[in-house]
């Protein structure tokens, strides 16, 4: 496949992903309606403020997914996939270390 041909195929796959971004952007803010309207019904002043302070947060999401491609957020997740694996796979490591320590120690 060409450099050329190949550019215009992860263009193009782009587009759909940003295009799919947008409708998942407008359903997350159908969500937050839903989530407001069903929690006025139940009532109370508490659950007003809940449902207030969900449909905000919900509504950050949806905006944060409007306003950002998909490789945007790609990068986004695989950023802080990386930075939980590092400090996961000290703990692993180190959790390793002390328990062959441990039967080291008890062999003693």
């Amino acid at each position: 496949m060409s450099t050329h041909k190949s550019t215009h195929v992860g263009k193009h796959a782009a587009d759909l992903a940003n295009d799919y971004v947008s409708v998942a952007a407008d359903a997350i803010d159908d969500v937050a309606d839903v989530v407001e309207h069903q929690t006025l019904e139940l009532g109370g002043e508490a659950v007003a403020k809940l449902s207030r302070t969900a449909k905000r947060k919900i509504e950050s999401a949806a905006d944060y997914v409007r306003d950002s491609d998909a490789t945007d957020m790609a990068n986004v997740v695989v950023r802080r996939a990386k930075a939980i694996a590092v400090p996961l796979a000290m703990a692993v490591g180190l959790l390793a270390v002390g328990f062959l320590t441990a039967r080291w120690l008890r062999r003693r």
